[in-house]
């Protein structure tokens, strides 16, 4: 390959002019040979020859200026970290990934922007190379969270997600501190997200059911944090978000403290069971030993609000022999993620047998009385009759029932 220049013997022969230009038209050829379509034809083998031939070139004239403390050459290479970034992302061929990414990681320290580049690698190489990220890290947790930030809502990386999260809770060292913990959090927090698809419960339960050694110590963390956070005196001495970071479905939880019996499962559950998430959340929770009393529940409808009102009112749902008390200005209040919450616990009544229809229909009827002091009621109408509610169920409001056919039949 030839960079136009003449190649002297050693760096040393260059002026720092030279030096400077030497580099840039080596990183030029490495950007030309880097830069490929996915339809590139591409002689893997060779690619990779070529580009340690190259690497190994810049870095003998990089190390040669830098070690003897140039500035012009320092100051040039403090964009390094952005044009590696830009040159993974400038190869768009799959197969050619692989060796660019080994490559690089024997020439430099491989950074989260890099890696962020490089989605399409094969997950145990891109797993390697996350442990490498997160080892060269000043503060791993934070890059950890920062990095799969970005990713929560794409279930093509569950797997390769799930995989990383063991990682990180293996290479970040243990937290120490409240914030350490929080930092924690939120690394697991977005592998939690995804668990509002109940098929994916049982892949993160295994996972960290045979990581019990790193998983158990930081679940005691959470549980303690979270303890500390609730019994603060002011804002000041809370943790922002903690609370809401370190929610787990109680599905979940239950299913991990079956599989190992560790008490730092139930430990964490039981300061959960304050703010329930996931499906029945109260019914799991009494799997781990920490029932509801039936005669609470309704005193504890009258009272609480938002997303835990609807727990409740799930639970008493179909669960025989609760106390049944609807907190009309609470329902009225609903902010839009939790009334359509409500609509699915109705819908998952309806479609559960008619037994459980009764109160579920009481649920219905007070959505839509309190929907009208809003004006709301025609939304509400619309996002009843777009939920998985069986028509019958409407049976007993024959207006609603019509204004259903209506909508189905597009009048």
């Amino acid at each position: 390959m030839n960079t136009g220049l003449p190649r002297p013997a050693s760096p040393a022969d260059l002026t720092v002019a030279h030096g400077l230009a030497r580099y840039n038209a080596v990183f030029e050829q490495i950007e030309t040979l880097v830069k490929l379509s996915p339809e590139s034809d591409v002689d893997l083998s060779s690619f990779r020859t070529d580009l340690d031939n190259l690497l190994t070139e810049l870095g003998t004239v990089r190390n040669y200026w830098v070690a003897k403390g140039n500035i012009r050459f320092i100051e040039d290479l403090s964009g390094l970290d952005e044009r590696l970034t830009a040159l993974i992302g400038s190869c768009a061929h799959q197969a050619a990934n692989v060796p660019l990414m080994e490559a690089l990681s024997e020439h430099y320290e491989i950074t989260s922007g890099m890696l962020k580049e490089a989605w399409d690698l094969p997950e145990d190489l891109f797993a390697n190379l996350y442990r490498k990220v997160l080892q060269g890290a000043a503060e791993p947790a934070s890059t950890a969270a920062t990095f799969w930030a970005s990713r929560r809502n794409k279930p093509e990386f569950f797997d390769l997600q799930l995989k990383c999260l063991i990682i990180t809770l293996h290479t970040v060292p243990a937290p120490t501190t409240a914030v350490a913990t929080a930092r924690m959090a939120s690394c697991v927090e977005p592998i939690m997200s995804t668990l509002a698809d109940r098929t994916k419960i049982s892949a993160v339960v295994e996972a960290f059911a045979a990581n019990m050694t790193v998983v158990a110590p930081l679940f005691q963390e959470f549980a303690k944090v979270y303890k500390l956070n609730r019994d603060a005196k002011s804002a000041a001495q809370k943790l922002a978000d903690f609370e809401k970071v370190v929610r787990m479905p109680a599905e979940f939880l239950a299913a991990i403290y079956a599989e190992t019996r560790e008490p730092s499962v139930r430990a964490l559950a039981k300061c959960l069971i304050n703010d329930p998430r996931g499906h029945m959340p109260y019914t799991y929770f009494e799997t781990m030993g920490l029932r509801l009393p039936q005669e609470m529940v309704g005193k504890l409808m009258a009272t609480e609000t938002g997303h835990t009102m609807v727990k409740l009112i799930e639970h008493a749902i179909m669960v025989p022999g609760c106390k049944f008390f609807l907190n009309n200005e609470g329902i009225k209040r609903l902010e839009p993620a939790d009334r359509a919450e409500l609509i699915a616990v109705v819908a998952r009544a309806g479609l559960a047998g008619k037994e459980y229809w009764g109160r579920a229909q009481e649920v219905m009827q007070a959505l839509l009385t309190q929907a009208a002091h809003w004006g709301l009621e025609e939304t509400v109408k619309r996002e009843l009759f777009a939920s998985a509610i069986p028509p019958e169920f409407f049976a007993a409001n024959p207006k609603l029932l019509t204004a259903k056919f209506g909508t189905d039949l597009g009048l």
